[in-house]
């Protein structure tokens, strides 16, 4: 009877010890508990294209102006230069054949003396041009102007770069810059080469003359001629 007891208490006493430790749940984790951290590394992305930008395209140079003052000689190869002192009235000469486009409107003027160093008389049409700014602000174009047809050869020819102006511009100006140019020997303007644009800066040779306000009235006196004869004398102009 004990031989058999003794086998059987064993079997209850391992039975009991296995419930034991097999019994209760493992604990949930908490809500409030981080994640755990991750050790996957995301892929590296691939670099994008970039389209090269276009370089910008370069400013055009401004164009270069010769500075000149009243009484310098500008002499080239085919002409021959003496700048005057900058002056205005309602003409440039007596009987001149140049119309204003205001009657209000006086001329302002820069006169030279031009010699033709050519060997051939040359015509000023449409081979020069002026620009006349006063102030920084207002600004006027206008053309060459010589009285008779042609320059000839050797001769000293009085010349003026010119342009119409209102009256009241010439009342307070301080400051006027006056920019002219022309072609190499006098030669017609090249409209083709130039865009079919004319402006004072696409020509060959180019001057600037800055002077002050206060320009003394054209001479002769009154708002009248300039460089002419009292008498009207003097042979009709050439508008250019």
């Amino acid at each position: 009877m004990k031989k058999f007891l003794a086998p059987l208490l064993a079997m209850v006493m391992v039975l009991a010890l296995a419930a034991c430790g097999g019994g209760g749940d493992t604990p949930a984790p908490k809500e409030d508990d981080p994640p755990a951290p991750t050790t996957d590394v995301p892929p590296e992305e691939e670099p994008k294209d970039e389209e090269p930008e276009e370089p910008a395209e370069p400013e055009p140079p401004a164009a270069d102006f010769q500075q000149v003052s009243v009484g310098e000689t500008i002499t080239l190869d085919f002409v021959e230069l003496v700048i005057g002192e900058p002056s205005y009235g309602e003409q440039l000469k007596e009987n001149t054949s140049v119309s204003k486009d205001s009657k209000e409107n006086l001329f302002y003027f820069l006169p030279v003396t031009l010699v033709n160093l050519g060997g051939e008389a040359v015509r000023l049409t449409n081979s020069t041009m002026v620009k006349i700014t006063f102030d920084d602000k207002y600004s006027y174009e206008g053309y060459a102007l010589n009285f008779g047809s042609e320059v000839l050869p050797m001769a000293d020819t009085e010349t003026f770069f010119y342009a119409e102006v209102p009256p009241r511009v010439l009342e307070n100006f301080e400051k006027v810059d006056i920019q002219f140019g022309f072609t190499n020997g006098f030669e017609d303007y090249d409209w083709e080469a130039n865009d079919y644009e004319k402006t004072v800066e696409r020509f060959d040779n180019r001057y600037q003359l800055i002077s002050g306000g206060g320009a003394a009235p054209a001479a002769g006196g009154e708002a009248g001629s300039a460089g002419g004869e009292a008498d009207g004398s003097a042979p009709a102009a050439e508008g250019i």
